[in-house]
């Protein structure tokens, strides 16, 4: 047998338990099959949707095909072998939203077929950890299910999927899902006093107990953001800080593995040198900076309180009224 293909999709989402990897049973995007229905995917290529080749071609699979290969849900599944005997063996990789600290599951179905292979390797990498895993054939087409744990480092984490070995010539993959392991918040924050887009990232703290966990959030235009955590199900004061804007206490947030979980606040405007108060160091910045527009050489971001990309009578305004404040 010609070796067939292999290539993943991941689906993104967020809340507690939802599904991050997009077109993660490889169902999506332009196939485009040769005569034994299916479709060489190279390094570089994005053929299927919201994945990426890399390190070797693989193949993507349609049933049916004159091979027997059946993909695990839907018509589509991969070769990581494509029609190569030994390795190296091709890949995919896609970049999914993750809240460093926090523990996400990876899941996927190994592919092997008793006419083709007596067992698959895999090699899946994410957050700086790698794993190998290894299924062994049985009567015709199989697909066994694996989960493998890690741990995100960064806002976006690549996941990366190769084949590793076979015997002797298919590595099949199929139904790839990341899901976050602990509870999920998801929010919306009201930036007070400001007409620019909200998009930026906000740091935020859970106390709770004997249980803590601090991570940034992206918001997004409409001001709302979701994290997930690695946090014992529970009730937890949330603390939110953005730069120029007073950090934020909101008590008796409940985390429920199920969720959803969900809370709204607003920040109060004037913090420019970010020290938590409004006091006249933040006046003393503005004042530096009073009269610029983006682009002079005395241009302060954070002393553009109402993003109107100039500093001025307004902004001076926002501070002015709620100097003497101090965050929680």
């Amino acid at each position: 047998m010609k070796n067939v293909a292999l290539i993943c999709a991941m689906a993104a989402c967020g809340s507690a338990s939802a599904e991050l990897v997009r077109n993660g049973g490889f169902e999506e995007g332009t196939f485009v099959p040769n005569g034994h229905n299916v479709m060489t995917l190279g390094v570089g290529s994005t053929a299927c949707s919201h994945w990426t080749g890399f390190q070797h071609e693989v193949a993507w699979m349609a049933d049916p095909n004159p091979f027997g290969i059946v993909a695990a849900s839907g018509i589509r599944s991969l070769d990581l072998t494509d029609y190569f005997d030994t390795p190296p063996f091709g890949g995919l990789r896609q970049a999914i939203a993750t809240t460093p600290g926090a523990v996400y599951r990876l899941s996927l179905k190994i592919g092997t077929h008793s006419s083709w292979t007596n067992f698959a390797t895999v090699d899946i990498a994410a957050a700086g950890a790698s794993t190998s895993l290894t299924s062994m054939s049985g009567t015709s087409q199989r697909w066994e299910l694996f989960t493998w744990d890690f741990t995100a480092t960064s806002l976006s984490t690549s996941i990366e999927i190769s084949g590793a070995s076979s015997s002797y010539t298919y590595v099949g993959l199929d139904d790839v899902g990341v899901v976050a392991v602990g509870p999920t918040l998801s929010g919306h924050v009201d930036l007070l006093d400001y007409f620019g887009s909200p998009e930026r990232i906000i740091q935020l703290e859970f106390v709770g107990g004997t249980s803590s966990f601090a991570c940034p959030a992206l918001l997004d235009t409409a001001g709302n953001f979701e994290v997930a955590t690695n946090l014992p199900p529970g009730q937890y004061t949330v603390l939110i800080k953005a730069s120029h804007w007073l950090r934020k206490a909101v008590v008796d947030v409940a985390l429920t593995a199920a969720g959803p979980n969900w809370l709204s606040t607003a920040l109060t405007n004037g913090d420019v040198d970010d020290d938590n108060e409004v006091t006249i160091g933040d006046y003393s910045r503005l004042s530096s900076a009073f009269g610029s527009e983006l682009g002079s050489g005395n241009w302060d971001s954070e002393a553009d309180l109402n993003g109107d990309e100039a500093v001025d009578i307004g902004d001076f305004a926002i501070l002015s009224a709620h100097f003497g404040e101090a965050g929680d």
